[in-house]
């Protein structure tokens, strides 16, 4: 069965890789896609797309630490 469109857009961007078939999730009453992805294999251009969006006042925080872009 062939991928639809967006995830594998959503993933190629990424430069991540679906892991499993699309499993039920009853807890959510959806399908869902694992996906895997290497943080630091994000490609740049995708990271500066994010970075663009953020506002330059906004702060984000990952287990204490500013990681703003």
């Amino acid at each position: 069965m062939r991928l639809p469109r967006s995830p594998a857009l959503v993933a190629r961007r990424m430069g991540a890789r679906f892991i499993s078939e699309p499993l039920y999730d009853t807890s959510f009453c959806r399908f869902t896609l694992p996906l895997i992805a290497a943080l630091d294999g994000i490609p740049s251009s995708t990271l500066e797309r994010f970075a663009a969006q953020i506002p330059e006042e906004s702060t984000y925080l990952s287990r204490g630490r500013d990681i703003s872009p």
